[in-house]
């Protein structure tokens, strides 16, 4: 049933249209007769309508003034206007003061009448959707991004007035993206509902939740005491986040990273406030996710540099900055280089030549360690094609693979398509990977590196022995050999680590697994690696990272070290004599 006010000063007039709309048979109205203006303000103050039907000479008075009543007592009032032909003319005015329709005397129809009226009342529906689309996020019901910065622009001026603090919390869900790729758009529009339900619990009702836009939330809190209530807030949201979340039969496992400023301290205007939150919550992105920190003022520094940096490495592949240094690899027994370990550098237009340990961690961080992977996968390949296609041989080329690249089958099949389009032998490609990968990875993971294995390309463990060793795996791992890592190397002729050396030496023998050092400097490390059975090692002493020109022109001079291998040397280029 639709409800109607009728305003009409002509009784008859008034008694004609209702009954004209009683003989309606798709709707029914209930109409709700005054014959003057000011009684049908009086109505609207104690009843509401669906509608309104007007006589247009009630309600066009002075400047639209009866219209302006109306809609000040019932803005969502949708308003048809009764007219004459004559009309006509002032109707359609009305219509931009705020009028949705008008019907004239002659045509007038039930029909029509009715159709005017649904016409209105979904004009009315479309604006009020239209509002709400402007102000509120349409998937979770909570404020947007706008009616978000306008409410804590209110409540900084509260604040102001009252000398209370407040806070403004930033939340960022930390895997969305995979969730939505693994699980589909369905269960991820479910999660990012669910987060806005659980952050709502928490909140008072004068309080603001909002979705900024995809996986960012915000949580602004007014008249907070003390710093310390922000964070036991901001304790609680992310363990309600990171509770267990079930969507039909998939249950589904999210963390979030959150930022925290405190207003008036942390910033006097919502941009700035704004910023430094956000400055915050990619500190705690940063620290490894589902964490929250606190802005400060030397964190927007440091972010700014790290952010300058990543915006640097997208320029540094675009602009061919980054370039490979060389490492030979050098087989005890015979003093032959067996191996060239290729190595990640960055000529910077401005810092010069940065090592990879300056910018690597930035490159994960932000999501372009895949490309500078798959780069120096290629171009590692390239050159040892090109030493084969000169007559040298230096082993085996090394490669170091982050455990990111082996998040799916792609870097399989670019490891194919690279090895073919170079036309390198397989068996001549070394891929180092750290032995964090094999406890924080799955099956499948370890089911790509089989894979890669099984077109002959060798894998081995790197850094071994300075994280957690999961020693009771290596038998069923698909690795060819271990690499010790030099903290260990450096002081093992002199302190305890020399027993760790040692054991990790003896194991990869039992396991027939090939053993590399890395880090060797001094002759005693040499004398150390030989007696305890080290098949092949790199380091200073040997020879340190050089482009490829430069170990071209060392391994052509048969360059050498003050170390004698004790068996007669090969025919192959030595470092060892």
């Amino acid at each position: 049933m639709i409800k109607v006010l009728l305003v009409e000063d002509s009784p008859a007039d008034a008694a004609h249209i209702m009954g004209l709309l009683c003989e309606v048979e798709r709707e029914t109205f209930a109409v709700t007769y005054e014959a003057t203006m000011a009684d049908a303000l009086q109505r609207l103050r104690a009843e509401t309508f669906d509608a309104a039907l007007v006589e247009l000479h009630l309600a066009d008075g002075p400047e639209g003034a009866a219209i302006a009543e109306l809609k000040a007592y019932a803005p969502l009032l949708p308003i048809v206007l009764l007219c004459t032909h004559a009309s006509r003319a002032d109707a359609v005015e009305a219509l931009a003061r705020g009028a949705h329709d008008y019907v004239e005397e002659g045509d007038r129809t039930g029909e029509l009448l009715a159709r005017s009226i649904l016409y209105a009342i979904e004009r009315v529906h479309a604006a009020e959707q239209l509002s709400f689309l402007a102000r509120y996020d349409a998937l979770t019901g909570l404020a947007n991004r706008t009616t978000f910065r306008d409410r804590l622009a209110q409540a900084l001026a509260r604040s102001d007035r009252s000398q209370t603090p407040g806070a403004l919390l930033l939340v960022d869900l930390d895997s969305f993206k995979a969730i939505n790729d693994t699980q589909g758009h369905d269960v991820g529009d479910a999660l990012l509902k669910h987060v806005g339900t659980q952050l709502r619990r928490f909140v008072r009702p004068y309080d603001v939740v909002a979705r900024l836009g995809g996986d960012e939330f915000a949580v602004l809190l007014e008249d907070v005491a003390e710093a310390r209530d922000a964070g036991r807030m901001a304790e609680r949201i992310l363990e309600a986040i990171a509770e267990p979340f079930v969507v039909g039969d998939i249950e589904v496992y999210s963390t979030a990273s959150l930022g925290a400023v405190v207003f008036p301290f942390d910033g006097g205007d919502p941009s700035t406030l704004m910023r430094n939150a956000d400055f915050a919550m990619y500190r705690a992105k940063r620290q490894g996710g589902g964490t929250a920190a606190f802005y400060t003022p030397s964190m927007g520094v440091r972010i700014h540099e790290q952010l300058a940096l990543e915006h640097d490495l997208h320029r540094a592949l675009a602009h061919e900055e980054l370039l490979l240094h060389y490492q030979p690899q050098v087989d005890l027994e015979s003093g032959r280089v067996v191996g060239m370990e290729a190595l990640a550098r960055w000529q910077h237009p401005e810092r010069g030549l940065l090592p990879p340990n300056t910018f690597i961690p930035a490159a994960e961080k932000s999501g372009l360690i895949e490309a500078i992977g798959e780069w120096a996968l290629r171009t590692a390949c390239r050159q040892r094609r090109e030493w084969a296609d000169a007559g040298l041989d230096v082993g085996r080329i090394a490669v170091n693979l982050s455990p990111r690249q082996l998040t799916g089958n792609a870097f399989v099949a670019v490891t194919e398509k690279t090895l073919a389009e170079i036309d390198l032998d397989p068996r001549l490609l070394e891929l180092e990977i750290t032995e964090a990968l094999f406890l924080e990875h799955d099956h499948a993971t370890v089911e790509r590196l089989a894979r890669l294995r099984r077109l002959g390309v060798r894998i081995s463990i790197d850094d071994f022995g300075t994280g957690h060793s999961c020693l009771s795996r290596l038998t069923t791992l698909p690795v060819d050999g271990l690499k010790i890592d030099r903290s260990l190397v450096s002081s093992a002729y002199t302190s305890q680590n020399a027993a760790v050396a040692r054991a990790i030496i003896a194991l990869a023998r039992e396991l027939d697994l090939g053993v590399t050092c890395e880090g060797v400097e001094h002759d005693g490390h040499v004398a150390f690696l030989r007696q305890y059975g080290c098949d092949v090692v790199q380091g200073r002493l040997l020879c340190p990272p050089l482009p490829a020109d430069e170990i071209e022109r060392l391994l052509a001079a048969r360059g050498t070290t003050a170390v004698d291998p004790e068996p007669p040397p090969s025919d192959g280029p030595e470092l060892l004599h």
